[in-house]
């Protein structure tokens, strides 16, 4: 785990000016949680698109953003 993270350091030290990683609970961050979790199941040679944002996404985009208001 280490190597990746120092590779992770490497690459953001050369290829951004700035660039801050911050810790976010699961909890205060469901969105990024659900769409990683969707895209985990997906085979790795496929794409997700949606020709609308299915309700339940939309759900989270909300509750995200009023934890945010807080």
């Amino acid at each position: 785990m280490g190597g990746i993270i120092a590779e992770i350091k490497h690459l953001m030290a050369s290829k951004f000016v700035l660039c801050k990683v911050s810790f976010c609970p699961r909890d205060y961050n469901k969105l990024a949680h659900e769409l990683a979790a969707i895209g985990f199941k997906l085979p790795s040679s496929s794409h997700a698109t949606w020709d609308d944002v299915p309700h339940a996404i939309e759900d989270l985009v909300t509750s995200d953003f009023a934890r945010v208001q807080e």
